[in-house]
């Protein structure tokens, strides 16, 4: 994550150090990077009820988490992206996208506030 990406995250949070406490945010070497639950699920990933779960901070979520599904290990093969398929029940169901719409966002290096992906939904926070 870039630092302007936990600046965006900690505003959103309405936190005035502009930081992310440590039960948010860890560093890796020289990086950061978002906690993640015992299981692997994103200190940010909730429960909406009925089974659904959703991004608290859909709207400033990091660009790692703007390309999923199209993380360079889902897309090495059929079955490498039927297994993410079965932790997001969200995948293969919308609309399709190109290669070169898919390529253009896992490309970016950042992302600015309110700049719409060409790969994602409408603004669903359901996984």
């Amino acid at each position: 994550m870039s630092r302007e990406e936990i600046r965006r995250i900690a505003a959103f949070l309405d936190r005035k150090d502009e930081w992310l406490e440590k039960d948010h945010l860890r560093r890796i070497g020289l990086k950061y990077s978002l906690v993640e639950k015992s299981n692997g699920d994103c200190v940010f990933l909730m429960s909406l009820g009925n089974g659904h779960r959703g991004c608290s901070i859909y709207p400033v979520r990091p660009l790692q988490c703007r390309t999923w599904p199209f993380w360079t290990q889902n897309l090495r093969t059929a079955s490498a992206w039927a297994e993410a398929g079965e932790v997001c029940p969200g995948l293969n169901n919308g609309r399709q996208v190109t290669v070169e719409q898919i390529e253009a966002v896992r490309l970016k290096d950042s992302w600015e506030p309110g700049e719409k992906s060409p790969v994602a939904d409408s603004g669903d926070t359901t996984e």
